[in-house]
């Protein structure tokens, strides 16, 4: 997919999700609406043993209207990202992400 740099995967993964908003029915928070739906995608995916990828789409302006164009998108529907689903070539295990200096309780 020429639309995307990190796209490559998608050419061998058997499901692409693209993740969209309808912005009559929430103009305000439908990234964060979609967003949330990604994450449970994603969780799910990795629940049932797959491997899944997030690529973003918006707000790219570029990506956001090929992927308009390549799925014929209607004016009020914004895709968010694209979610490449499959079976990992390779399994990269846990990758603990968690700082204890990111966190902070009951002030900055």
């Amino acid at each position: 997919m020429d639309v995307h740099p990190y796209s490559k995967m998608l050419a061998q993964a058997p499901l692409a999700i693209v993740v969209c908003g309808e912005i009559t029915i929430s103009d305000r928070y439908w990234q964060q609406d979609c967003a949330a739906a990604t994450q449970n995608i994603l969780l799910t995916a990795r629940a049932l043993e797959l491997g899944s990828v997030w690529l973003g789409v918006y707000p790219k302006e570029a990506r956001t209207k090929a992927i308009t164009k390549i799925f014929n998108l209607p004016k009020n529907i914004r895709p968010l990202c694209v979610i490449a689903v499959g079976h990992p070539a390779q399994e990269k295990g846990r990758v603990e992400r968690y700082e204890t200096s990111k966190v902070h309780r009951n002030q900055w």
